[in-house]
């Protein structure tokens, strides 16, 4: 039996291509979902704490004007729970600070000075993500997303 690829299928395939920076992404076809229910489970059982993962930083200009010699990091969220994200300098001092509700679908930390930052995300049951050298140039969005 032969099976013909359809116009919707194609469009399936190409968007989880595009998707593909995610390092981590539930699949309702590989079990993802049960996964994730399992997780939760073990999370309120006491056992260990979920992980966060985040995709490679992508670059984007931004030509406003508003932003001349300014810059932001944002990025999607995939299951978020409440959490706290927090942007320090080079020199390993807090610059801004967000919090995150429970199932938002962005973040953003705006207002940053061209520079060199690191960015911590906490959120209850999960361990803790530190990133480091992310580097964001005068009128651009630095684009990093996370999963939970």
């Amino acid at each position: 039996m032969k099976t013909r690829m359809t116009a919707g299928m194609l469009v399936g395939a190409t968007l989880l291509i595009m998707l593909s920076p995610m390092r981590t992404l539930c699949a309702a076809e590989e079990g993802g979902a049960a996964k994730a229910g399992e997780a939760m489970e073990a999370q309120s059982a006491g056992e260990e704490a979920g992980t966060i993962e985040a995709s490679d930083p992508v670059r984007k200009n931004k030509p406003k004007a508003h932003w001349k010699d300014r810059a932001r990091i944002v990025g999607r969220l995939r299951n978020a729970p409440e959490a706290e994200i927090t942007v320090s300098g080079a020199d390993g001092k807090p610059v801004k600070s967000v919090r995150v509700a429970a199932g938002a679908k962005v973040y953003e930390v705006e207002w940053l000075d061209p520079g060199v930052y690191s960015m911590r995300i906490e959120a209850k049951d999960y361990q803790p993500l530190e990133l480091e050298k992310l580097e964001v140039g005068a009128n651009q969005d630095l684009w990093v997303s996370l999963e939970f």
